[in-house]
Parts: structure tokens; sequence; C-alpha cells
């Protein structure tokens, strides 16, 4: 290889010129087909060209700027567009820098925005003068990028609207459509596809001999490439300088509206010989080996505007382009897919010999790397050796009978006019931008079967053609076309892309079970329709084993591990491997331990992502993988024992008869001898006689070992999750960054708009940039494999149900009579009650549905701003005020009540101090009346009808002036339980709450000494890792004046770090009313229970706690309970003990501690006799 630096796009005629040119890569890997090396070899030499510098502008006629006026032609007329010079407008600023000219472009129908723009001069001149000069050729699809901004639906993307595209423009025949369609993949599997594709194209011009390719113009013109980008908010923008770099893309000339009239799909026209490979390279032609260069091809970029879903872009493909193109043939591709050598020729080829074929697939194979490497992997080992399989078994069978039942969208090929009718209505209904137009028939209106039926549209298109009415339209595999794609190579991943394609195709087979009748009115031949019937018969039988497929590798693998292991009659009471007595226990573990992963399968798959449990989805592949290992083993030594006589003893001696009753005994060695053969023999044979064998020795290992582990997880979280049909749309924030454009009228009152005239100097300095961009080298990006706050969640409940011990703690905890100490009455707050109340007291809420306001409940709020900063979220004191606003009444703040109490009681609570406070409903005009009898009647009917006690807590909003906290205190004490005895009995104590930053409880010590002397007790808040939070609980004990000392403490935890403090609170007796759930929401598992245990540990009292559960995703007392059992390690005594802090640590009369006290011990007596 040259050493030398090579030059641009466009040949250079001196070194001086060489730094003019944008930057790529030298290096490239070795590409089988041997084809690449050669190509990329054109970049690292000089040749002439048609221009002299490299960045050089044909089209510049002098240094000025000049304004034009564009006339696009018609849908009728042909050629390029006519530019009008118009007087320059200004050309200098007030700092004296150039600024552009503007042209005027009329609208097409006075509605179509369709503009042309030049090229940069580099792709200009990578054109071979072949094309660029030939009599046929059209010069503006080599010079100038086409833009046409869509502001309609595809189906109303059509000549009579004003659209139209250039194939058609130039009264060419289009025969070949290839189709990419694309979410969000990187620039390397984007070049992947795109540089495959361009390849293949050039094996159809290459053709010498095919009379069809040369007859009627060129054959490039006869094969048009539409790209489909799905939205332009998860698009790659690498991938975008990679289409810019080719010509096919220009950033900053895309229209968010015409007129008001919002852009659907940004459509992009040219016609290029350049392309970039997936290890960066740039290839251009080179006039000294032209039949190496790759032929100019027609590029059509559909970049939509919002993510719409993959049917979209087909949509856009079949019902816009494709009716005005017309073509005879289609192929599907993903982006990511490669075609390889010659395969979009040999799929061509099976339509032009096979009139009747309707549509038609490839050989799809994973990606191995070099050297096969990834084969290490053994779920992509495992993947390699599925595809392989189906392509060697299910293809061809499918295709004998004449009905393959998928053609998979990342590589087949469709007849246009084969699927034109109902085949593309019955497919196109499950395009949710439908759904109005449909109504009942489309996405909105279908139950959930018909929704997950259309995550798998493909299968519903092929049975469409096939049953189409008066056709007989079949389906093919050709072996021919091979593609390679990438496949998940982590367990999450795979999950998840699996559940779609399970489900999918279970109620898409299952719709064409049902509606098989169809085919009698298609025009199928008596014989065609005699094989149909024995493969609709063959995929029931089908149906029917994946319905129970769960079911029979548990009793295989049970049944093989009892012949062998269990000592019997059948096996001369011999058992192996460990042993006569060893091999049955083992073996019972091995049972035991597959139910029970089998059984987390279910509770993964009903409350968790896989990608929030990766650990656990890795170890269950890793268990079954075992489980399955060893049920191989022992079943060839079945078929070892049956030949050698030293196990399974088949009767050979007495004729047939006697062997076949011997053989299907039941003893069930026999069967399981058929099973072993018809499983793995047949894939092993098979593959020898299809003279493909090799994956054999590099997957089927991981496959193997794979098969039980695709039943038990993936068709458990599949079915688990049947209710996921991942349908709807993601907005585009980035779209809003668009120019919009406005029409005005000239004086032959056109529509026409103005827009700057940028020099070709311009444009070729940027493109210079961009160049740079597309060809750096590919940074894999680092994916945030973090657990989200929702994850940790659902997998400590996960954890909760899946631990043996925890099916029993559950229970426990909740026969459990509870003492609640620390819970804010307006923090229990439930959605169902605020959305009732709002709508009683014509409250307006910020949410227009009971959905949005479910959902607001599920964000993690920001904590604190004067900590945390403004991170965008409300804080939780934000949110939970505002949800206070529907509480207008004494009604209401008396159901507000009674609701908790009923959740009380369901949770057995005996006895509950509840916080309130005055403050936040006064200052909104509610008499402190309305509030203080609400709470009081409810503590009265709570205790009378529900059995829960309670004595309320007044707090101080200590963000809030302290005159106005003792003036709401001196309104409140009239309902007080005073030492007089003149209050009416509510509250017995006084707290605080709301923000404590900067706002120490010595503030309040006139308050403390007023509830003090009224004979109240004192509590105080000392929230976890607030600031000068531990300076605050010093003051709450030792500072503030004795007798208006703390006598409980709110939180607290963070006594942890200081030995004094600990010391104090053992001294004084003093107990924390912990709530952890609030805390495990900021802080770490491992960070936050070692602090809670610790503290249990040295022996300072505490009791669990809920703080403001509804607020805290609906974590109760009982949840709260079950973390600290779960991350402390408390045994059942301990957790008791903590009920009797609890009921220590309260101010309840000594008739209510001593009934809680008796009924904890009765329980902890049942405990206890039952675990002896």
């Amino acid at each position: 290889m040259s050493s030398r630096r090579p030059s641009s796009l466009a040949n250079t005629s001196s070194d001086s010129e060489i730094s003019h040119c944008p930057p790529y890569q030298e290096q490239h890997s070795f590409y089988p087909e041997g084809r690449d090396e050669q190509e990329i070899s054109l970049l690292q030499e000089n040749s002439s060209s048609h221009y002299s510098t490299p960045f050089a502008d044909p089209l510049a006629e002098s240094d000025s700027h000049r304004r034009y006026t564009l006339h696009d032609p018609g849908p009728t007329t042909f050629g390029a567009p006519e530019y009008e010079p118009v007087q320059s407008s200004g050309m200098k600023t007030r700092a004296g820098l150039n600024r552009y000219g503007t042209r005027k472009i009329n609208l097409v129908k006075g509605a179509v925005l369709s503009v042309d723009y030049p090229v940069p001069s580099a792709i200009q001149n990578a054109i071979q003068s072949e094309y660029r000069d030939a009599e046929e050729a059209f010069s503006e699809e080599f010079t100038h990028l086409r833009y046409t901004a869509a502001t309609c639906d595809p189906d109303e993307f059509t000549l009579r609207n004003g659209y139209n595209l250039r194939p058609a423009m130039y009264n060419r025949h289009t025969e070949l459509l290839i189709a990419v369609t694309y979410y969000n993949e990187d620039k390397v599997l984007t070049s992947r596809t795109l540089h495959g594709v361009m390849q293949n194209i050039r094996d159809i011009v290459r053709l010498k001999k095919s009379e069809f390719w040369n007859k009627g113009g060129p054959a490039w013109q006869k094969i048009v490439v539409c790209l489909i980008f799905d939205g332009i908010e998860p698009c790659d923008k690498n991938t975008l300088d990679v289409l810019a770099t080719i010509g096919v893309y220009q950033d900053g000339i895309m229209k968010k509206d015409v007129d008001g009239r919002e852009t659907v799909a940004h459509v992009f026209e040219y016609t290029t010989q350049l392309s970039v490979t997936a290890t960066q390279q740039l290839v251009r032609p080179h006039s000294d080996e032209s039949t190496s260069n790759l032929p100019p091809v027609q590029f059509i970029f559909c970049l939509k505007q919002k993510n719409s879903k993959k049917i979209n872009s087909h949509r856009w493909l079949l019902n816009a382009f494709s009716r005005i193109l017309n073509p005879e043939v289609i192929v599907l591709l993903d982006a990511g897919t490669k075609p390889g050598p010659k395969s979009l020729l040999s799929l061509w080829e099976a339509f032009y010999n096979d009139k009747t074929l309707g549509g038609a697939c490839g050989e799809i194979h994973a990606m191995l790397g070099p050297r096969w490497q990834k084969c290490l992997n053994p779920l992509v080992a495992a993947q390699n050796f599925e595809y392989k399989i189906s392509n060697i078994l299910d293809k061809p069978l499918e295709s004998a009978f004449g009905y393959v039942s998928v053609l998979p969208g990342a590589f087949s090929a469709y007849r246009y006019r084969a699927i034109m009718g109902r085949p593309l209505e019955q497919y196109f209904h499950g395009d949710h931008t439908l759904s109005q137009r449909l109504g009942k028939k489309g996405i909105e209106g279908m139950n959930i079967f018909k929704k997950n039926m259309f995550l798998a549209e493909d299968r519903i298109l092929c049975f469409e053609l096939v049953a189409k009415a008066g056709f007989k339209w079949h389906l093919s595999y050709v072996k021919a076309a091979k593609g390679e794609t990438d496949v998940p190579e982590g367990a999450a991943e795979f999950v998840g892309q699996r559940r779609r394609w399970l489900n999918g195709s279970f109620a898409a087979g299952l719709y064409a079970i049902m509606h098989f009748g169809r085919i009698y009115r298609s025009g199928h031949s008596i014989i065609r329709l005699f094989f149909l019937h024995i493969q609709i018969l063959y995929n029931i039988c089908q149906l029917i084993m994946t319905w129970f497929s769960l079911a029979s590798y548990w009793l295989t693998s049970s049944v093989i591990m009892d012949l062998v292991g269990t000592p019997s009659s059948h096996n001369k009471e011999k058992g192996w491997p460990w042993g006569d007595d060893a091999s049955p226990i083992v073996n019972t573990f091995i049972k035991y331990g597959y139910l029970w992963v089998l059984m987390l399968q279910f509770m993964l798959a009903l409350g968790n992502r896989p990608k929030g449990v990766v650990t656990l989805y890795t170890f269950s592949f890793l268990y079954f993988s075992l489980v399955q290992l060893y049920v191989l083993i022992l079943s060839f030594y079945l078929v070892v024992g049956v030949f050698t006589g030293g196990m399974l003893d088949f009767n050979f001696d007495d004729g047939l008869a006697a062997f076949i009753q011997s053989f299907f005994s039941s003893s069930g060695g026999g069967i399981v001898l058929i099973a072993l053969v018809s499983t793995y023999g047949i894939y092993i044979i098979a593959s020898i006689l299809y003279l493909d064998p090799w994956h054999i020795l590099t997957s089927s290992w991981a496959y193997f070992l794979g098969m039980t582990t695709s039943i038990n997880v993936l068709m458990v979280y599949s079915f688990c999750n049947w209710h996921d049909v991942s349908w709807g749309t993601k907005g585009s924030d980035k779209v809003d960054a668009l120019p919009s454009v406005t029409t005005q009228k000239d004086d032959n009152k056109k529509n026409f708009i103005e827009e700057l005239d940028k020099p070709q100097a311009d444009i070729d300095s940027q493109f210079e940039a961009t160049v740079k961009r597309a060809l750096a080298p590919y940074v894999e990006p680092e994916e945030d494999g973090g657990k989200t706050l929702d994850d940790s969640y659902k997998n400590f409940r996960t954890g909760l149900i899946q631990s043996m011990n925890d099916l029993k703690i559950t229970p426990f905890i909740t026969s459990l009579p509870k003492v609640e100490l620390h819970i804010h009455i307006e923090g229990t707050l439930t959605p169902a009650l605020r959305w009732k109340l709002a709508q009683k007291n014509n409250i307006p809420l910020r949410y227009p549905t009971y959905e949005a306001l479910l959902d607001s409940y599920k964000v993690t709020y920001n904590h604190r701003r004067e900590l945390n900063g403004d991170n965008g979220a409300p804080t939780f004191l934000e949110t939970y005020y505002e949800g206070c606003q529907v509480l207008c009444t004494e009604d209401d703040f008396y159901e507000l009540a009674m609701t908790y109490f009923q959740k009380a009681k369901d949770m057995n609570v005996r006895y509950v101090e509840p916080f309130f406070d005055t403050q936040a409903h006064t200052k909104r005009g509610i008499p402190v009346e309305a509030v203080l009898d609400g709470f009081l009647r409810a503590q009265h009917d709570g205790a009378k009808q529900l059995g829960v006690k309670s004595n309320w807590i007044f707090c101080f909003l200590r963000d809030h002036p302290v005159e106005e906290g003792l003036e709401a205190l001196r309104s409140a004490l009239p309902w007080a339980r005073t030492k007089d005895g003149k209050g009416k009995g509510l509250f017995h104590a006084v707290g605080l709450a709301s923000n404590e930053y900067d706002r120490p409880p010595g503030l309040f010590e006139e308050g403390f000494l007023l509830a003090k002397e009224a004979g109240l007790h004192v509590t105080m808040h000392c929230d976890v890792d607030q600031k000068d939070v531990v300076e605050h609980m010093r003051e709450g004990i030792f500072d503030v004046c004795e007798s208006a000392g703390a006598d409980r403490i709110d939180h607290g935890l963070n006594a942890i770090d200081s030995p004094e403090l600990m010391a104090a609170l053992k001294e004084k007796n003093i107990g924390l009313t912990l709530c952890p759930h609030a805390y495990h929401r900021r802080q770490a598992t491992e960070v936050l229970f070692p602090k809670i245990r610790r503290l249990w540990d040295e022996g300072v009292r505490f009791c669990i706690n809920s703080d403001d559960p509804t607020y805290m995703h609906d974590v109760w007392i009982d949840g709260n309970m079950m973390k600290v059992y779960e991350y402390c390690g408390l045994t059942k005594s301990e957790m008791g003990k903590l009920v009797r802090n609890a009921v220590e640590m309260s101010w309840a009369d000594e008739a209510t501690k001593t009934e809680i006290l008796d009924e904890l011990e009765r329980v902890l007596g049942v405990e206890e006799k039952l675990i002896s």
C-alpha cells in the first residue's frame, strides 16, 4: 500500500491542493468476496479529472452573488429547471461581511415545495464522463440534489397533487426498487447495507449476456434505491454525514412546514457513484479500471419528520413512491443487513423466470465477525445455528408447498402488482397513523390479539398474497440470495427482540389457520391446494407442540433423569452418574432448581424490564443450559446403554413383536431414543445432505444447550407480555429547530418563496467538514447499562417474591399488628381520591386524564433544589402541596383520613399517629374548623368502625414564618388532648414538617414550650442527608431548653455519623421513626441498609414507617418492613422486636399498648410453633 496521502473525491493536479482534501483512513478489513479491497485501492491513486481542482465550481460564472428564480417542472414536464437571473439584493452587512443573495422558488401547483440544490463540486467531479455526458443523461441529476417537502399523507403523494420523482420525470422504467428501512442504526451498519446494495447493482449492470438489462437504456436507470428513515429524532447524525458524503443528503435545507402545513417527510433525490464502506473507506470511480467502478445509482432518501414505525415507512414506499415509479419487483432490506454477491440479481431472476411468483426471500445468516470469532458468544452461535437450520429445513419445505409463512422484512422481495389491492390493505391496518381514518378496523379498534398479530405484519402480507382472490401467486425461497445481519449479543436485548417475534408469529399463525378457507377463492391449481392443505396441517401440529412445549421439556428432562438416575428394574437397579443412592437425590435438587428458576421467569416477565435484570436473566440462561447439558449426557448414556446392554434391556432375541413391545414399554426408553434421533440427528443429516455442515461444528453446541432456555425463558417472557404491543410514536423536539416557510404571490399570482442562494465555494467548504466526520473511525458509544430507579424498585419486588423465604415472610409481616408513627395524612392522598375530589370541587388539574394523573405519581421527584440543583423535575413538596388543593371541605378531610384508615386496617395497622398541618390549608382560605373537625370525625369512626386507633400530631411548617406557625398552633389547641382535659382530643403532640433547609428546630422553641405547657409531646423532623442535619439533631436533643426537648426524632438516620448523638439517643431512650423507602429512592441499597443494620446492632431504638406513601411509589409500612427484613438480614423475632419498639415509642394509652403487645405475642408464638 502506498504511504502517500490519498487525494480527495476529485483528483488534484498538484501537491499544494492536497491540503483541501478531507482525510480518510487507508486501513480496511479483508472482505471474503475480494471486491472491496480492489475498490478501496482506487482511492489511493491520482487520475485526471474533469475539473482541475478538488472543489472547483463548474457552475460559477463570476465571483459575484447571483439571485435566481427557479421554475420547477410540473408533473408532465421533464428536463432541468430554468433559472432566471434577478437583480441582486444587498451584498454587505454592517460588519463588512458578505451575505448570501436570494432566489425565488415557485411552488408546484402552488402547494408543493420542490427545489434543486447544487451538490458539492467534489461529488459532481466524481461522476464519470461516460455517464455525465451521455445523450440519455439529464445533467441536473448529477449536479443537483432535489428536495421535496412532503406535507401530505403517503396516500396523497401523487402526480395529481403535484408530487413527482426524478425517474418518472425522466420517463424511465423502474424494474427493481430496492428499499432500505432504517430506525437508529449507526453509520457502520448503514454503510454495510448501502455499499452491499451498490455492489449488487454493479453485478446487474455488468451483465454482458442479459438481453433484458441491456435493452431500452442503461441497466442502472432501471434500478432505484429508496432509503426510508423513521424519524429525525432517533436518526444517528453520523449516518446523515455518510449520506451527505455520497451526495444524497444536505444539511440545512429541510423545512419544518410550508404555509403552516407540517412536513411529514423530507424527500431527497440524487444519482451518485460514491459509496462508503463499513470501515469508513470512501469508494469512488477510477477511469483506469472502469469494470470495477460502481455504476450510477438513483437514490431516493425519505427522512420522515416523526417516528411512526416501520409499517408506516413501508406505506411511504408502497403507497407513495411505488405508485409513481410502478416497479416490477421491490426488495426490502433492513439497515444493517448486507446482501451477498449477486444476491439481489438472484432474487430478481426468480421473479423474471417465474411469472406467478409473488414473493421470495433469501438466506439470512448471522454476522460472525473475522474468523467466526463471534461464535464464541453462545447467544450468537445459537442464533447462527437457528438461522441455518431454518434455511435448510423450514424454508425449502415451505417453498416446495408454495407458501413460505414468513418472508423476513430484513431481506425479502415482492412483485409489486401481486401485493396491490387486498394484501396491502390488510397489511396497512397495522399503521397507527391510519387509526382515525380506519376507525374500528384500524389499530386503535383492534383487540389485543390483532394488535399482536401486527407485530409480525410480514406474516399477514404473506398469507394475504397467497390467498388473494382470483390469483395464483406463490412464495419461494431463493438459496442463492444471501444476506448477512447482526444479531443480539446480550441476554436482555435477545429476550426483548424475541418477545415481538414470538407473540407476533403465534398470533399471525392462528390468523392464517382460522382464515385458511379463503385459499379456495384463489386461483391455485388442485395440486397446489392439496399441498397447501398438507402444510396447514403441519402448521397446526407445530402450533400445538409450541403451546405444550413448556411442559414437554420439563417432562422430558424429568423422565430422562429418572430413567438413568433412579435404580429400577428398567435400568438393572443402577443409578448413574452419582451412584445408586446419590443420583436420585442430586436429580431431585436439579428438578426443584429447574422449577424454581422457571417460576422466577414468570416473576421477571411480569414485573421487570430485561435490561433492568440482566444478571438474573444471564443466571437463568446459564442454569437451564447446564441442566440441558446434564440431560444430554444422560441421554447419550441411554443410547450407549441400549447397544452395549448396559442400560435399557430391549428384547432383540424373540422376534419383531417382542422387540417392539420392549421398545415401547412403560420405561419410556424407546420414546426417548426416537426423540433424540428426530431432534438432533435430523439436524446433522440434513446439513450434510445440504452440503452446508459447518454450523454443526461451530454453533450446534450453543443451540443444543440453549434449547431449554429458548422455551423456558423466551416463551414465558413473551406470553407474560402479550399486552405489550409496542405501538405509538415518539415526538421530536428537534423538529422545532427546522425553519418554516411562508409563500408570497408574484405578479402572476403564483405562490413562491424566497430562499438564500448559497455560493458553490461555501457549499464546498462545508462539505469538507462533513466528509471528515463521515470518514472518521467509528467509536462505538458506551451503552448506559445502569439501572433506573424504577428498575431498582421492581428488582426489590421481584427479589421479595422469588426468594423461598420471602414466600413465608410476606404472610408473617401481614399478620403482625403494626403501629405507624411517621405518616403525613396529606401524603396518603391517592390519585383516585384526588381525581374524585377535583371533579367534585371543580378544581382544575394540569392532567387532562386520570391516566395522566396516575403517570405523574411515578415521577422521581427532585428532593431539594437547594441541595440537588434544578434538574427540571418538580420537588416533592411542590407536588405534595399541589395535591392538597383538592381538599376544600370538612367532608374532604374526613374522607382523606377514612381512606387511609381503611388502608391501615388492610395492612393490620392497629394504632397510628398521623402528622397534619393546618397552614397549608388555611392559607388557601379553608377554615381551620373544616380541617380539624373532619379529622376529628375520622378519628372517632376509624376506631369504632375499622378498629384503627389514632392520636394525631400537629406540625409547624418550618419553611414558613415562625409567628404564622405559633398562630396556627394557638388556633388548633381547642382540638388538642391537653392536660387540663378541655381539648377535643384530636392531637397530643407537635412536630415539624416541610423544608428544613437553613431552618433549625431552635427557631420554633417558643412553639415547643407552648406545646409542653399544654401537656403535649414534642417530636422533631431531622431528614436524611440534609444540610446541617446532625447539628439539627443535636439542637433538638441538647440545645433547645430542657423543658422543650424532643421526646422522639423523626427520621434521624444521620445519627450514625455522630458517636455523641448515638450515645445520647441510647441514654435518653429517644427513638427514631425511620422510613427506609423514602431514603432508598436516593441511596443505593448497599449504602442505606448497612446504616440501618448498624443502628440495630448499636442498640439504638427505632421503628419502621412509611412517610408519604402515595407519593413514594405506593410503598406503605408493610413494604418498608419487607425491605428492612430483606436487606438488613433481620430474623422474624427481630421483626417482632421492631413492632415492640413502635408500641413502646408511641404515645398511646397503656390499655392500647397492652392490647397490641398481647396480639404480637400470639402471632410470634404461632410462628415459633410453625418453625418447630
